[in-house]
């Protein structure tokens, strides 16, 4: 029954007191028998086949909405395995994590939050929910429930030895919430979108007046705790343990740790809470990350380069590999260098892919990135019959791009000189943009948040089958063993109809 921290999560997230207080329980005597007797006591109870049959899967049919914001979380806590998402009849707004390591883990939501929360809060409450799982909060919560529900029938629960470890549950429960706060925040990506979740769980609209006040409030906690008693105040009285975690939180994402670990989320939680400058030094940051937050490449470019210099922050490869990543999006020559020189070396896991590389080089060299040595990588040849093609259709439906060709070039990496002749695309809520784009020298785009973009040339198309296949996000075409496009409702007048004329030799 031991928690084993680092081993399902990153033990820098897991908030010290937790440390302590998981500690304090397992040094009592009697806590490895009183798991026995949990474990035996759970075994009459509804086990989880029994517990999913009762609710509502959530999957990309069933409620694509949340299913994508659950996917979201999940990749934004880098988090490898998916457990099975449900909805369950509740008017609170909160979920609950079923299972153990050996069973497996489940997550069912309130129904009640589909309708009250927004996107942010929905990623709160889903990085809430995987962080107890990542951090073994699971069994504790569960042996701490049953205890709560048996106590009468464990002798020894009414002894002093009993009490102590009741209070010292107390001290456990409450520090593995911030611990979970924390993978909430970096699921929702915003600190404002934890607080909001955690007031209206305390029945607190979080623009009324009466949020602000509470948010402000002072917490007080003896030293002492109060056993099942508080353990039961802190489950009927949220807003008590909600506020306090709320200054908790606000605490931990300014803090020196939080700096020196996580330095672009310390400086967007300062930019959202309205944090004023400490200083000149201070405030020229500020500004350089408000600004690429905005989605400036070039301040992305500036800050990425101070991150890799440490030019008065910290040493960071990972923050600057995300913000040379942001400006190569958009078209920014000096960061589409960089990204070279980190997957030739391997940094933060990018892989030396000599077709990517290849890309990256083709379209910084158009944008003005002098030439260095031998060039390994000449120009893509044009495909001919795709022009002629691309006129036709155009006189016949119209232009065939739905976004503006630099746009589209900026974010799939395609060398300015090539034209763009049909595109289908999305853009998501922070402005990057998706989907594929048919230019003269290949196929190029860019599938999801965590893949880079992809490329098809037209010796490569010419050689592949072109064929349509379901995967886990729909239908798609694809060129060989490559998904270039997903799959519209209709062909006409698409990017789609031209790759299925080219192939079909009808051009």
């Amino acid at each position: 029954m031991k928690i084993e921290y680092g081993k399902l999560y990153d033990a820098d997230m897991i908030h010290p007191l937790e440390f302590d207080a998981a500690r304090a329980i397992q040094s009592v005597p009697v806590y490895d028998w009183l798991g026995k007797q949990a474990a035996q006591i759970r075994k009459n109870l509804d086990d989880l086949p029994e517990a999913a049959a009762r609710w509502f899967p959530v999957n990309r049919y069933t409620s694509p909405r949340l299913y994508a914001l659950y996917r979201l979380a999940l990749k934004r806590l880098n988090c490898a395995e998916e457990y099975p998402l449900f909805l369950k009849n509740g008017y609170d707004l909160t979920a609950i994590v079923r299972g153990s390591r050996s069973q497996g883990h489940m997550i069912a939501v309130n129904d009640a939050c589909v309708e009250s929360l927004d996107d942010g809060e929905l990623l709160a409450l889903f990085g809430q929910q995987i962080g107890h799982i990542r951090a073994d909060h699971v069994q504790q919560t569960e042996l701490l429930s049953l205890l709560e529900k048996t106590a009468g029938q464990i002798p020894m629960m009414g002894t002093l030895l009993g009490k102590k470890m009741w209070s010292y549950f107390a001290d456990w429960l409450i520090a593995s919430r911030f611990t979970a706060d924390r993978a909430a925040l970096f699921a929702a990506q915003s600190v404002g979108s934890v607080e909001s979740l955690l007031l209206r769980q305390a029945g607190l609209d979080p623009r009324s007046p009466e949020a602000e006040a509470a948010k402000t409030q002072e917490v007080v906690r003896g030293e002492t705790r109060h056993g099942i008693y508080f353990i039961r105040f802190l489950h009927e009285m949220p807003t008590f343990g909600n506020i306090e975690r709320i200054q908790v939180l606000r605490t931990w994402v300014r803090s020196e740790d939080m700096k020196q670990k996580y330095p672009q989320v310390f400086y967007q939680c300062r930019l959202e809470l309205n944090d004023a400058p400490a200083d000149a030094a201070d405030e020229s940051l500020l500004r350089l990350h408000a600004a690429a937050l905005e989605g400036s490449a070039n301040a992305a470019m500036r800050l990425g380069d101070r991150y890799v210099r440490g030019d008065g922050l910290p040493t960071s490869t990972a923050a600057a590999s995300c913000l040379f990543l942001r400006a190569a999006y958009g078209g920014d020559p000096a960061a589409m260098r960089y990204l070279i020189g980190f997957m030739r070396h391997g940094i933060e896991g990018m892989t030396d892919d000599k077709k990517t590389v290849g890309q990256l080089y083709r379209a910084a060299l158009s944008r003005g990135l002098k030439a260095s040595g031998a060039d390994e990588f000449p120009p893509l040849p044009p495909n001919g019959r795709l022009i002629a093609l691309a006129g036709e259709m155009e006189q016949k439906y119209g232009p065939l791009c739905d976004r503006d060709a630099r746009t589209v070039r900026d974010a799939f990496w395609i060398p300015n000189g090539d034209a763009v002749f049909a595109c289908m695309t999305e853009a998501d809520a922070e402005g990057a943009v998706y989907g594929t784009a048919v230019a003269s020298t290949g196929i190029y785009g860019r599938r999801d948040e965590g893949s880079l973009p992809f490329l098809v040339t037209w010796e490569e198309f010419g050689s592949g089958d072109l064929y349509s296949r379901e995967t886990d996000s729909g239908w798609w075409l694809f060129s060989g063993s490559v998904p270039v496009l997903r799959k519209p409702e209709s062909m006409r007048g698409t990017a789609a109809e031209m790759l299925l004329l080219l192939k079909s030799g009808k051009a």
